[in-house]
């Protein structure tokens, strides 16, 4: 994520304590991810969203990841195609298309 202060990452000066606390469904899944800075106001909360159809149940919603939001920012994850079906990404916000060779 790098660091919020504008200093550059590799600055030792520039680093802190944090804490990161995570939360997961009863499946496992992250369903949320927070990050803070104890005595300043940096802080913020990734939610991970789970509601693609199953590959074996398609009228069941089960672990594959839909999308991500930290405040109104959403990133939406897909399941298209040949790789899609076996359960794998094939696009995420900053990479648009994933290939498998398998």
């Amino acid at each position: 994520m790098g660091d919020m202060t504008g200093e550059h990452s590799n600055n030792s000066e520039a680093l802190t304590r944090y804490i990161k606390c995570f939360e997961y469904g009863s499946q496992g899944n992250i369903l949320k991810l927070h990050d803070e800075t104890p005595g300043e106001s940096r802080s913020w909360t990734r939610h991970y969203e789970y509601d693609e159809p199953s590959s074996i149940i398609p009228s069941e919603k089960k672990n594959r990841l839909s999308c991500t939001k930290i405040k109104s920012r959403i990133k939406k994850y897909h399941y298209n195609g040949r790789d899609g079906i076996t359960g794998s990404i094939i696009a995420i916000p900053s990479v648009p298309t994933i290939e498998y060779n398998y």
